[in-house]
């Protein structure tokens, strides 16, 4: 066991011989290290002497021999036998201190204790050097992971179904990397393991990380590593049965207020805020405008504050910026931007439309998406790689093809609804259908070498284009073998083409299992009573 001491005075003055520690002080020490009040002489290995004075930070700091150790109810006393002094600063070694100890939830006020207690790694952690015992294996683990050899830095530690009686289990530099490396073969998306041993390595990634925070209570990378593991699967998830969104919203929140980089931990809170509104948005009533507007509002504050980052954290947040611009687009269009919904409801059955749809806020909001995805595209680099793309990625470049046309037909619509002549909003659903004939031979290309599936939603449309263009003959082979939702939107079409008998017919064939047969026999109730 090692010591660090805050001592101004040794720094100040190295002929001094002790360190007193008493009262308020004492009480301190001791609350953070119940442990002090049995150690003796011979259980200290050494002590470090520094000061947290910032008059001092470019100090050198003092090792000391610890010649007594006395401790009775209500002090501390340190006698100092020979000194020397190092070359790690005071300044280095209060930060690196206060952040050990604030992972292990031992900074209280923003305040240190005047005596810490630290094991020979941290020792070296504190320091700001290198610990030479462990600095081999490192290398070693730290060569595994540049090549993502996740497996190879899991069997490097042992046989961790006894992980309690390995080296790692007391080594919390080991353990983190262990932590780490579980971390990756555990998500639903590593292959390279089949399900049962992703479970049994999941059990220990949790015995884990549970023993890490135990030892560190407050480490914001373990935290984060956690929460982002049930990210992973709450993502992967159609719900919240298991809970795992709570989980993961819990942890991001702690992370949002503790962390200084959270840019990427407010990202994935929004990202899961997003999901479980898509999961339960049928149940909500008065809720669902404003969870709408707190979402759109996340991604756009982290849109907004991606501008203020310095050059190299733009350079390692790019990834999150990207996704919040396409996460604000996709979640506006599938939420706000109805206005398809509005035009066919306003036909069929005279319903009107709301002024909101045309107000200068909605269409600002489309021209933000319109700039938000070509932006992407610019800085993705998508256009420039041509068939060099790796359309299993999500999202793809598939994805951003099929959001644009969506943006240029709602714009078309828009227009539609404000009464433009033909040759002002025709121009918008031929440049969607421009997007979509991409996408299609981008999609026929790509089947020829890798296996993805093909992206017949977006046909749907490619029908809608249709129908404005009045492409009359071009409209309906856009469903053969459509999905249920699909169906759907051919008998809305129907029904904008005044043949019901044929929407009827449609509506019939959804499934009564679908999720959209009961939004199907709403449509039949009211063509049944409003139009026949």
């Amino acid at each position: 066991m090692y010591l660090i001491i805050n001592d101004r005075y040794k720094i100040a003055d190295d002929t001094r011989g002790y360190f007193v520690c008493s009262k308020e002080y004492f009480e301190s020490v001791l609350e953070n290290f119940p442990e002090v009040d049995t150690l003796k002489k011979n259980d200290i290995e050494g002590a470090i002497i520094f000061t947290s004075q910032k008059d001092q930070v470019d100090n050198c700091v003092f090792e000391v021999e610890c010649v007594d150790f006395i401790c009775t109810e209500t002090s501390l006393k340190v006698v100092y036998g020979k000194s020397k002094s190092l070359e790690s600063k005071c300044g280095t070694v209060r930060k690196n201190l206060f952040g050990l100890l604030k992972r292990k939830g031992l900074v209280k006020n923003g305040l240190t204790p005047f005596v810490s207690l630290v094991d020979i790694n941290e020792l070296y952690k504190v320091l700001g050097l290198e610990n030479p015992k462990l600095k081999g294996k490192l290398n070693e683990i730290e060569e595994l992971k540049k090549h993502r050899k996740w497996m190879e830095i899991v069997k490097f530690f042992g046989d961790l179904s006894i992980i309690e009686k390995l080296e790692c289990w007391d080594n919390l530099i080991y353990l983190n990397e262990v932590v780490f490396a579980l971390s990756k073969v555990v998500e639903p998306g590593y292959k390279k393991i089949d399900n049962i041993e992703k479970k049994r390595l999941e059990k220990i990634f949790f015995k884990a990380v549970n023993r890490s925070l135990a030892m560190e209570p407050q480490n914001i990378a373990i935290k984060s590593i956690l929460a982002y593991h049930y990210y992973c699967l709450f993502l992967d998830k159609k719900d919240n049965s298991d809970g795992l969104y709570d989980k993961a919203n819990e942890l991001y929140l702690d992370l949002i207020k503790n962390s200084k980089n959270s840019y990427k931990e407010k990202y994935r809170y929004f990202k899961i805020q997003q999901k479980y509104f898509d999961s339960i948005k049928w149940k909500l009533k008065k809720e669902w405008m404003p969870k709408v507007d707190e979402i759109l509002s996340g991604f756009k504050q982290l849109i907004e504050e991606y501008k203020t980052l310095s050059v190299d954290k733009q350079k390692r947040m790019k990834k999150e910026y990207i996704g919040s611009l396409y996460s604000y687009s996709v979640f506006a269009i599938e939420n706000l931007l109805r206005v398809w919904e509005a035009y066919s409801e306003n036909i069929i059955f005279q319903k009107d439309i709301s002024q909101y749809i045309l107000s200068k806020d909605r269409l600002k909001m489309i021209n933000d998406i319109d700039g938000y995805l070509k932006e992407i595209v610019q800085i993705s680099g998508l256009e420039e790689r041509g068939n060099n793309i790796d359309l299993r990625q999500k999202p793809s470049y598939i994805d951003f093809l099929y959001r644009q046309a969506q943006i240029e037909q709602i714009k078309g619509i828009v227009y539609v609804i404000k009464d433009s002549p033909p040759d002002k909003y025709k121009q918008y659903f031929i440049q969607s259908n421009a997007y979509l004939e991409k996408l299609f031979n981008l999609a026929k290309r790509a089947q020829e070498k890798i296996k993805i599936l093909y992206p017949h939603y977006a046909k749907e449309t490619r029908a809608i284009n249709h129908y404005f263009l009045k492409n009359e003959n071009l409209i309906h082979g856009n469903f053969n073998n459509a999905k249920p939702y699909m169906l759907y939107e051919e008998a809305v079409i129907y029904c904008l083409q005044n043949d019901f008998d044929l929407a009827l017919q449609t509506l019939n064939k959804i499934p009564e299992k679908d999720t959209c047969y009961n939004k199907a026999n709403l449509l039949k109730e009211r063509i049944t009573n409003e139009n026949r």
